[in-house]
């Protein structure tokens, strides 16, 4: 398969810069234990498909992508080689690391470009009504 490649200069990609980024609103999220919940009202970036978003802290990293065909997922946002950040692929339901190699992975967390072995960690993700809940264990 031919992997697209996301939008990113010489620069961005040596320094591992993303193009998605954190909610605007910092109070759209909470985390617990064994949830990230979203408030999608609040969280207005991942209101419509094509769209990513970044949620972190010190100890936690995770990508959560709103694809083209209206479904969500969620990953541990760790490239598997050199645990750089994660991007979705404009108009693609692939998410590609941040890095020079670009290791492009499939909805599910496969590898299908890149030279990197096994599968990024993916969350089960539940919804209610305009909350999304990511279950973490």
């Amino acid at each position: 398969m031919d992997c697209k490649k996301n939008k990113r200069n010489i620069f961005q990609r040596a320094f591992g810069i993303c193009i998605t980024k954190e909610p605007a609103d910092k109070l759209s999220w909470y985390l617990d234990d064994k949830t990230l919940s979203i408030d999608l009202e609040k969280a207005t970036e991942l209101q419509e498909p094509g769209s990513g978003l970044r949620f972190e802290d010190d100890n936690f990293r995770l990508l959560v992508v709103h694809f083209e065909d209206d479904s969500f997922a969620a990953y541990d946002n760790r490239c598997l080689h050199g645990k750089r950040r994660l991007d979705l692929v404009e108009g693609t339901d692939t998410v590609q690391c941040c890095s020079m190699g670009a290791t492009t992975y499939d909805k599910s967390g496969n590898v299908i470009c890149g030279d990197v072995k096994g599968e990024l960690k993916t969350f089960e993700i539940s919804r209610d009504n305009d909350k999304l809940i990511i279950h973490l264990n």
